[in-house]
């Protein structure tokens, strides 16, 4: 047993040499850089975002607008003025959109037109974070034209749902294996 024991002290001593020790450690400093790195962008993408938004139409409907884009990932500020004041402010705030409803929203919107409303991404640097909160707010206007969208479907068609009209198609789905017809699905 003794001799095993020495080889392995001889073998410990050949290989770590200063040569051999200096490129680990260098790549362990990278890597603990790299980590704050990341957890730095982490805590950024995750403090909510601020979010100016000048109502011009100033209706139900735009208010409606406002009630959709606010979650708990967004911070909403009302601002007044023109586009280039607006701007400056979201600077000042750092102010990650600014969404501009214009004026004629709702009556555009009740004669089934649609409606521009301006969405301004300010972009402060080029990071994974930047990215990431450019790709937020769009699902919460997804979430408000839905919202639109059933309303109007709900008015429309009175003896019906919403839900109904948008899928009228629903599927049940069975899985088979062999011989064995199972209900569900084979994802699950």
């Amino acid at each position: 047993m003794r001799v095993i024991t020495n080889i392995i002290l001889k073998e410990a001593r050949e290989l770590l040499t200063p040569q051999m020790l200096a490129p680990f450690f260098a790549i362990m400093v990278v890597f603990v850089f790299i980590g704050r790195a990341i957890r730095g962008e982490r805590a950024k993408s995750a403090q909510p975002q601020t979010v100016i938004v000048a109502d011009r139409d100033k209706t139900a409907l735009s208010d409606s607008v406002r009630a959709a884009l606010a979650s708990p990932q967004t911070t909403i500020i009302p601002a007044e003025g023109d586009l280039d004041r607006l701007l400056s402010l979201a600077k000042d705030v750092n102010a990650t959109w600014l969404v501009v409803i214009p004026e004629s929203l709702e009556q555009r919107i009740r004669s089934f037109k649609t409606a521009q409303v301006a969405v301004y991404n300010i972009v402060r640097g080029f990071s994974i974070t930047q990215m990431e909160k450019g790709m937020q707010l769009r699902p919460l206007f997804d979430a408000a034209n839905s919202r639109l969208a059933q309303g109007y479907l709900a008015r429309a068609y009175p003896g019906t749902t919403p839900d109904d009209l948008q899928n009228p198609l629903r599927t049940t789905e069975f899985v088979v294996v062999k011989d064995k017809v199972a209900p569900g699905n084979a994802e699950a």
